[in-house]
């Protein structure tokens, strides 16, 4: 019967919702589903020791293959550990598979080695769970593939009761389609917004690559400003840099504190600036519209966001409605640009002046890292100075990637690996602390295509420097006097520990490059910054 039900739960897996990858983290308990899974043809199957790497890299593998990936575990603890990844799956929209091995269920609640109450211990963040034991009757069809579904198996010794078959993964693709009633009250909501609002600020965040040239499209008829965040993939798109705001999003306060603006539209998943959550309450006068693929409002005193279709829906009947002749928003946008201009030639001086300081060392690096490369962004800094300071550079086709569900900066490094394409080379940039957070995730690399270039940046500023303009404590820190070249070492990678970038980025795959930074300039160039903006 294990076998049986094994051999089930992994042909809908794969059948029925497309898994291709399967991150396997073996124990006793799993036997039957690594035995099962070692058998199946066209699938890619990676071991790992440690749980909260592989979910993480899990959530990598979905973001880059836009498909479901699987993590396995055996029974008891090993479970819990994957928690992390999946609230950041669930917030991202990550369609994580966690099948979990469980001893029988009798064992519950008996103390039992290694058999904890493992049905419902993911609670709020998965879509459905199923708890399954002996009964072949089950059906995996029910799950939607947007957000994480959780199987956990019961099975009984012996493990490995019977023969085991071989089967391979058929070609697989899921579409999904919007009701025309969500169509109609969201554009009731979208069309409400606007008779309140003449002067909107738009702000990119996460988009979805299928929906941004129509984003595109209706902001460059618009005109109106835009704040674009990296992840948007937007930022440096070529037809949008006359609304591209240049100056960081200190300018974006200048907006509303001198009424240039009324409203807020939000497109994409929740922003990175600090701005956004100022909306809650120093800026809850504003009214704000959020359009994305997924509901959440990202301010709780918001309607729920309308979907890009029910948008650009709106977009397209406005200009058939208006032949293309009048724009909806009424001002001037023509000053907005001048101010930017002015701080964006005023914010360049002040990396002219302080260039080790680390937003001058980011810039450096937006400069120098090449076309086409897949950028990982962690969370904290790094996420932040870049979307201040990166180079405006639209040839470089940058494919950016990130954390941004629960925002946590762990398992960063393991979800970037997750996330590396064989095609270009891939780039991850995280602070210090997201590093030893996940130590671990090298672990996987011994399984890579030798081929895969793959850069990991991390940037040393001796802690957790977010917070030294926030607290004047400093436990909030977590100060060190930590390297990483003897970790590196331990996991065969090439190391480089630099202070300020070389002329070209020669470096040889794979590679840890510790950039190292003094935070004493970074205060001095946050000193004239805040001062000057």
């Amino acid at each position: 019967m294990n076998i049986q039900l094994s051999e089930k739960l992994i042909d809908q897996l794969v059948k029925v919702h497309g898994v291709k990858t399967f991150c396997l983290c073996p124990g006793g308990r799993s036997a039957p589903l690594i035995s099962v899974i070692s058998q199946v043809k066209g699938v890619e199957i990676l071991s790992f020791f440690d749980e909260r790497s592989a979910g993480f890299f899990a959530a990598g593998r979905c973001r880059r293959d836009k498909r479901p990936c699987a993590v396995v575990t055996t029974s008891g603890t090993a479970v819990a550990e994957l928690l992390p990844s999946v609230i950041e799956s669930y917030y991202s929209h990550l369609p994580l598979v966690l099948v979990t091995a469980d001893r029988p269920s009798s064992y519950r609640k008996t103390g039992a080695p290694q058999s904890i109450e493992q049905p419902g211990i993911f609670s709020y963040y998965v879509e459905r769970t199923w708890d399954l034991e002996s009964d072949m009757n089950f059906d995996l069809s029910s799950w939607s593939g947007v957000i994480p579904c959780h199987i956990n198996i019961c099975f009984d010794e012996p493990l490995i009761d019977e023969n085991i078959k071989m089967f391979s993964a058929p070609p697989f693709k899921r579409t999904l389609k919007e009701t025309s009633s969500v169509l109609s009250e969201h554009t009731q909501q979208i069309e409400s917004f606007f008779l309140k609002v003449k002067k909107p600020l738009c702000i990119l965040s996460e988009l979805p690559e299928d929906v941004r040239e129509n984003t595109a499209d209706v902001l460059s008829f618009f005109s109106w400003p835009v704040y674009a965040e990296a992840l948007s993939g937007l930022r440096e798109y070529k037809r949008l840099q006359p609304y591209i705001l240049k100056s960081g999003d200190f300018f974006l306060k200048w907006l509303v504190s001198g009424k240039k603006i009324d409203g807020v539209i939000r497109i994409g998943r929740r922003p990175c600036t600090r701005f956004w959550r100022d909306l809650e309450k120093s800026y809850s006068h504003l009214p704000v519209l959020s359009v994305s693929d997924q509901t959440y409002s990202g301010l709780s005193r918001c309607l729920p966001a309308v979907s890009f279709s029910s948008f650009f829906s709106w977009g397209h009947n406005y200009l058939m409605q208006k032949d293309g002749k009048k724009k909806l928003s009424s001002y001037e946008s023509e000053e907005i640009f001048l101010e930017d201009t002015k701080r964006s030639r005023n914010l360049n001086e002040l990396f002219n002046k302080h260039p080790l300081s680390e937003p001058a060392l980011i810039k450096q690096f937006s400069k120098k890292i090449p076309n086409h490369s897949l950028l990982f962004l962690g969370n904290s800094l790094p996420i932040r100075e870049w979307n201040l300071v990166a180079d405006y550079q639209p040839d470089k086709q940058l494919v950016y990637m990130g954390n941004r569900g629960a925002n946590g900066i762990d398992g960063l490094m393991s979800t970037f690996l997750g996330a590396c394409m064989p095609d270009r080379q891939n780039w991850c940039l995280i602070g210090d602390l997201s590093c030893l957070y996940d130590l671990s995730a090298p672990w996987v690399l011994r399984q890579f295509d030798s081929g895969i270039q793959l850069f990991l940046v991390i940037v040393n500023n001796s802690g957790g420097q977010i917070f030294s303009s926030l607290f004047s404590n400093p436990v909030f820190l977590n100060s060190h006097n930590l390297q990483f070249k003897q970790w590196a070492k331990m996991w065969a990678l090439n190391y480089y520990h630099v202070t300020e970038w070389p002329e070209t980025l020669s470096f040889f795959s794979p590679a840890v490059i510790e950039l190292q930074v003094n935070p004493s300039y970074t205060k001095q160039f946050e000193k004239e910054y805040n001062n000057s903006f």
